[in-house]
């Protein structure tokens, strides 16, 4: 899965919480739609609570919870 992080880019958000902001973004070669969540690196805690979160999310398959594909 391939997209475009230009900062100068029209993102749709879709929302925002505690650590960031969730934006709607397309593949570049499939042009599927995915959420992509910010999150700033501005605090030491978010850090850990990102890394358990990520851990938590590739563990699991349902159909109600969001499928993660990766960080960068």
């Amino acid at each position: 899965m391939v997209f475009d992080r230009d900062p100068h880019e029209q993102r749709t958000a879709l929302g925002q919480g505690t650590y960031g902001k969730v934006y709607v973004a397309h593949d570049r070669y499939t042009w599927k739609k995915f959420a992509v969540k910010e999150i700033p690196m501005r605090n030491p805690v978010y850090t850990d609570v990102l890394e358990n979160e990520i851990k938590i999310l590739s563990t699991l398959s349902h159909k109600n919870i969001v499928t993660y594909y990766g960080s960068a």
